[in-house]
């Protein structure tokens, strides 16, 4: 995994694969079946919420995320996520 992650985020064509695959995965689905406007923007942010974990933990390997086992990071994570795919998001005033 740690492999593909720095292989992906440094090798053009490997970026644009990983970005496809944050704009047509499975997050982009679920954000989708949600029936939001916002699906697209909610996937989004699940997924750069998620890259951002993997990050830690596969590629650079920062302590205790690296070694956490996944029940912990899954229990841990699993309310951002849904806060992003379903919750109520913010807005910004101008």
């Amino acid at each position: 995994m740690d492999d593909i992650l720095q292989t992906r985020v440094t090798v053009p064509v490997a970026a644009d694969m990983l970005r496809g695959l944050l704009a047509e995965g499975p997050l982009t689905a679920l954000a989708r079946a949600t029936g939001s406007p916002d699906g697209d923007l909610r996937a989004m942010l699940a997924g750069s919420h998620l890259m951002g974990i993997a990050m830690l933990r596969f590629v650079l390997r920062v302590e205790p995320v690296a070694s956490a086992d996944i029940e912990t990071l899954v229990r841990m994570l699993s309310p951002a996520i849904q806060h992003y795919l379903t919750g109520e998001l913010a807005t910004a005033t101008p």
